[in-house]
């Protein structure tokens, strides 16, 4: 039987779609979100979202009408659902901070803000500061690490974020199990610890469920595999 260990606690579905197909699962929640009180004052025609936590944030604020009649960008499928939700369009998602700079690179926009965490990758702050003018950026959350020693070994590791990588690090070695992430980002926080990388096709915790299960060659469920961007 397949044993897999995730770093975040997946939902009723997701479960079941690993049970279905006879995988042992243990999870733990190895970093926590907190939502920052953040001012947010001047924000400029074109909006940057690289995290659905970021727009989590505004709303725990009540700060979404500061999104009315702006452009929006961002990264993930699940982050353009939130804000669709609201009754925001999307202008472009892309799947990685780095895609969305080369879409950003072709339009005319010179001021953009990005709403944020406390810990980011550097790909967009770089681009704001060398491509335009007045941009602007408020961090909106902060991401705290729960590292957690795991005492046995697993055949697959389940990666969400690049501290979730770092948080497991910090107590666990990383031999033979082969290691599934979210996305580009969240794979090279494992660079020069292992070359076991499956990278699901689009960033969602679904796709990355079945980047795990055509690993090993099983079969989602129908139902399962509606929730798949392949």
């Amino acid at each position: 039987m397949i044993s897999v260990f995730s770093t975040k606690k997946l939902s009723a579905a997701q479960k079941s779609t690993l049970l279905a197909c006879n995988i042992t699962l243990v999870e733990a929640d190895l970093i926590q979100i907190t939502y920052l009180q953040t001012a947010v004052n001047t924000v400029n025609p074109a909006v940057i979202f690289t995290s659905q936590h970021a727009v989590q944030a505004l709303i725990s604020q009540n700060l979404v009408d500061k999104l009315n009649g702006k452009v929006i960008f961002c990264v993930g499928e699940k982050t353009a659902e939130k804000l669709n939700h609201l009754g925001f369009n999307v202008a472009n998602v892309s799947h990685s901070a780095a895609a969305l700079v080369e879409s950003l690179k072709l339009l005319s926009f010179q001021s953009f803000t990005f709403f944020c965490g406390k810990q980011r990758l550097d790909t967009i702050p770089e681009f704001l500061a060398t491509q335009t003018e007045n941009s602007n950026f408020y961090e909106l959350y902060e991401t705290t690490e729960f590292p957690l020693k795991v005492n046995r070994s697993f055949d697959a590791l389940l990666f969400f974020s690049p501290s979730a990588v770092k948080s497991f690090l910090q107590y666990n070695p990383i031999s033979t199990e082969v290691c599934v992430c979210i996305g580009e980002t969240t794979a090279a926080a494992l660079e020069n610890r292992t070359d076991k990388i499956v990278l699901a096709k689009v960033p969602t915790i679904e796709n990355t469920i079945y980047a795990l299960l055509k690993y090993f060659k099983l079969a989602p469920s129908r139902a399962a595999k509606n929730q798949i961007h392949d």
